[in-house]
């Protein structure tokens, strides 16, 4: 929490150090603000990469994925690792219904046991999976704000220009040196400089947005009631948790819950 904010922080002095219009620093406190930047920024370290390997009897290998199968009734159930985050794994999933009833899946009742060695009795620890329907939320409330950044960097930029136009009419009724003429120019470009940066990062941070919904659509496996005689496919996203050695993953379909092993091991950086 606090590397984010003072990540933020850098992120805003980077772009206002001498804006014209922003609040200016002292030598002193741009001093500390650069200190203690750099302090939280530069110590970040990068996150363990897991290997998973599932332990069912029944595998077959994908496009470099290796998928465990467990079939029970009329449902088929294959999964398989896909990586890791910071905080969490990510897996494949295929559900397939040979029934003639509809099948509801519901990813919110997905959870997982972790065991710190493999043949320990009993799981030291527990979690419920991701629920894929707040990762949507969660995205909506960053477009909403990105919306509101939008809309404030607009009225922003519209009272600079206005000022800037100010400055322009109260310069025809006074003499103006060259050196002030040059200076209020100098701060005109820069100003304008500031807004172009602002507005093409709006824009970088927009695309990263809608990117991040495209991908959502496509891969997160969803609450969904399924049809007789069809399959869907998709990504589950579990907690992670380097001390582990092994995964239980609980599918609960129906009347069962399938359970998948995953043997993990944690590569060196």
């Amino acid at each position: 929490m606090i590397t984010g904010f003072i990540q933020k922080v850098a992120k805003y002095l980077a772009r206002n150090w001498n804006h014209p219009y922003k609040v200016k620093y002292s030598t002193t406190m741009k001093n500390i603000l650069l200190i203690l930047t750099l302090i939280f920024t530069g110590c970040a370290a990068p996150y363990k990469i897991a290997k998973l390997e599932p332990q069912e009897s029944k595998t077959y290998w994908n496009w470099g994925r290796q998928y465990a199968v467990r079939t029970s009734g009329d449902t088929e159930i294959r999964i398989a690792y896909e990586n890791n985050t910071r905080s969490q794994l990510v897996f494949n999933l295929e559900i397939e219904n040979f029934s003639k009833d509809t099948l509801l899946v519901a990813p919110e009742l997905f959870s997982v046991e972790y065991f710190r060695l493999e043949n320990d009795t009993s799981a030291y620890a527990s979690k419920q999976a991701v629920d894929p329907e707040s990762m949507i939320v969660r995205l909506e409330k960053d477009l909403a704000q990105q919306n509101a950044n939008e809309i404030n960097a607009a009225t922003s930029q519209l009272l600079e220009v206005s000022l800037e136009a100010a400055s322009d009419i109260s310069s025809i009724g006074r003499e103006e040196t060259r050196e002030e003429f040059e200076a209020r120019q100098a701060q005109r470009d820069q100003a304008r400089a500031y807004r172009s940066q602002e507005n093409f990062d709006l824009q970088v941070r927009q695309m990263s947005l809608d990117e991040k919904r495209r991908f959502y659509d496509e891969t997160l496996l969803r609450k969904t009631s399924l049809p007789p005689n069809t399959q869907m496919t998709g990504q589950s996203y579990f907690w992670f948790d380097k001390r582990v050695a092994l995964y239980r993953v609980h599918i609960p379909l129906g009347e069962e819950v399938y359970s998948f092993d995953f043997k993990q091991s944690i590569l060196q950086n």
